[in-house]
């Protein structure tokens, strides 16, 4: 595919119309500036993806997607439930990866002179780093409740005083699995010692500006507000089981007489037993990324109660990137359903009412683009034309330069003067953190709402940090 091939539609927006009837065409939702800076290998993965079996409509690729395992990250796309197929690279092995943000009733005073006991607090009870050790030991029976359960699991189990808690978790925090065995019992034994670590970030912010005070005020922002963000997924066990479905898909291709148009593409026929499994896997490990994220809510609530009393911190939305679903979309004259995959996107506007909070029904799904260590984040919700253009998703900013690490002495210069706490685990920082990695989330935040497809709610910024 050549950049001249594209069509142009918009200011925000380019297509390649299908080439022929088993080729599904492609949407970039960019700019011509974006589309200037896009990595050559990323056109030729797109056109991969698009003519992969069952591709419904387009492959939508926003405006930082980047090259990755099969599938770029910073894309969605939808396959048939008949026609379609499983794909593990259209997923990534950070299965479920999501941010959850805490709203509290606080303002910078109440804290300012607690923040490093705050930090270390939060640290004690949700140990840090790649090789971290929760405090909380699943059984092998927990785990499967977990995968079952998801985050109800941890309320009714951990935290019964959160009460309509699981209203604010994308698909109410329990996804449907029917079952359990599809992640292999010799998975099981070494993933349960992590449940409850940070292997991202957690960062307690403040809302520096508000943009949209009615919108502000329905998700339970104000100004000077100081809010919890922290990332977690289903870290070894995502990773487990997604190259187990990864190696076992590359063995039965041969079997089923497929090939992949890249070695990287694996893929089955949703159809097979073998894609069955992986989906239902992929629904379990989903559910203990999600009850992870509450449970880490409950610690962030029990360590704020117990050295500032009286605190209320509440979610105000979990949503999650690196995933497939089960989804009903107008994509021709009738509903039809779908697996939509979400890779480095996260969906925010929602077909199905039944899918969203009772108080987000009118103003839809808030989301988070974080900035990287630091730098503001911005709270954006999406409008209704999302669910025409890419499936009601946003895309979540992905690393911009090659991989580095800074010493601790560097990044420390770095945040020194901006009025920040910083605990760290590690001598060095992750490369993924790092702010100079990433596209500048402001540049993000006004392409999305110059096109009129989302909308900014507020900024806020970082106050305290926790690292692994």
């Amino acid at each position: 595919m050549e950049q001249s091939e594209l069509q142009r539609v918009s200011e925000f927006e380019r297509v390649l119309p299908r080439k022929d009837p088993h080729q599904a065409a492609i949407r970039f939702l960019v700019t011509h500036q974006h589309l200037s800076k896009l990595h050559p290998y990323l056109f030729q993965q797109v056109e991969m993806v698009a003519s992969l079996p069952g591709v419904r409509d387009a492959v939508v690729v926003f405006p930082h997607a980047v090259p990755s395992h099969g599938v770029p990250s910073g894309c969605v796309f939808a396959v048939g439930t008949n026609d379609g197929v499983m794909i593990p690279s259209a997923i990534h092995w950070d299965i479920n990866l999501g941010v959850r943000t805490l709203t509290t009733n606080l303002i910078l005073p109440d804290v300012e002179k607690k923040l490093p006991l705050i930090l270390k607090d939060i640290q004690r009870l949700l140990p840090s780093g790649q090789k971290a050790t929760g405090r909380v030991n699943l059984s092998k029976k927990d785990l499967l409740e977990v995968f079952s359960q998801g985050a109800r699991w941890v309320q009714e189990k951990k935290s019964p005083e959160f009460v309509d808690e699981l209203e604010y978790i994308e698909d109410y925090g329990d996804l449907p699995v029917s079952n359990l065995s599809s992640v292999p019992e010799h998975l099981l034994e070494e993933e349960h010692r992590q449940f409850g670590t940070i292997r991202h970030f957690l960062e307690i912010q403040i809302v520096s500006e508000i943009f949209d005070v009615e919108k502000a005020r329905i998700y339970g922002l104000f100004k000077n507000q100081i809010l919890i963000t922290y990332r977690a997924g289903s870290g070894s066990l995502g990773r487990a089981v997604w190259w187990y479905y990864y190696k076992l898909f590359r063995e039965r291709m041969e079997r089923y007489h497929l090939a992949p148009v890249h070695p990287s593409l694996v893929y089955l026929p949703v159809e097979t037993s073998e894609a069955q499994l992986f989906y239902q896997a992929v629904q379990c490990v989903s559910n203990y990324a999600l009850a992870n994220r509450q449970f880490m809510a409950t610690q962030v609530y029990h360590v704020l109660n117990t050295l500032l009393k009286d605190v209320e911190a509440n979610t105000m939305y979990d949503s999650a990137t690196n995933t497939v679903r089960l989804e009903t979309h107008s994509l021709g004259s009738l509903p039809e359903k779908v697996y939509v995959y979400r890779k480095g996107s996260v969906r925010t506007q929602i077909q199905n009412e039944r899918d969203l909070s009772r108080s987000y029904q009118v103003v839809g799904n808030p989301t988070i683009m974080w900035g990287g260590i630091g730098q503001p984040s911005y709270i954006l919700s999406g409008r209704d034309t999302l669910l025409e253009k890419s499936f009601g998703s946003f895309e979540v900013l992905q690393p911009a330069i090659p991989p580095h690490f800074l010493p601790a002495a560097e990044w420390a210069k770095l945040l020194k003067g901006q009025e920040m706490v910083v605990r760290s685990q590690s001598e060095n920082m992750d490369w993924r953190l790092y702010a100079k990695n990433y596209e500048s989330p402001r540049s993000a935040v006004d392409f999305w709402t110059r096109s009129g497809w989302g909308s900014r709610i507020a900024m806020v910024r970082p106050v305290g940090i926790l690292l692994p």
